[in-house]
């Protein structure tokens, strides 16, 4: 799917409001990472507005967050151990 000249600069301008909170989350240590991206996982999955993961098939949302939260420390370290290095383990 190829964007259109106005799709990609409205892309382009979202793309350079984030620099700011990349820039940041570099920034900090390996502990904070790790809280920082289980906070986005958590986002991500259940009733949250923001969840990409409404539910497991067959489950509520909330079984689905109840079910993945104890999950995200270990999902959260396991993703920054691949954007930066091994993480110290919350």
């Amino acid at each position: 799917m190829a964007l259109t000249p106005s799709e990609r600069e409205a892309l382009a301008a979202k793309v350079a409001g984030a620099v700011p909170a990349i820039r940041e989350f570099i920034a900090v240590d390996k502990e904070d990472k790790i809280h920082i991206v289980k906070h986005l996982l958590d986002k991500q999955v259940g009733t949250d507005e923001t969840a990409i993961i409404a539910s497991i098939p067959g489950l509520t949302p909330e079984l689905t967050e109840m079910i993945t939260d104890p999950l995200l420390d270990v999902l959260a370290a396991a993703v920054v151990k691949w954007l930066v290095g091994e993480p110290e383990v919350a």
